[in-house]
């Protein structure tokens, strides 16, 4: 009987220990999430300025002088 009891207090451990991983890994992910948004807007800048790179020479022109000044 008593190893029953401490099987099922294992149990208990261990559904506490896994409930808590799974609340940090949330916590964590939502963090990631954020930091995602924030870097998104960088993103889209740094994508329009490549496509508009590729396809105006002068605007190549105008970035690089801006960049050199």
């Amino acid at each position: 009987m008593s190893w029953f009891v401490g099987f099922l207090g294992l149990a208990v451990l261990f559904i506490i220990w896994f409930v808590a991983g799974l609340a940090g890994s949330a916590a964590r992910r939502e963090a990631a999430r954020e930091e995602l948004d924030e870097w998104s807007g960088v993103i889209d800048v740094k994508r329009e300025t490549r496509d508009r790179l590729a396809s105006d020479p002068d605007y190549v022109k105008r970035v690089q002088d801006d960049f050199n000044d």
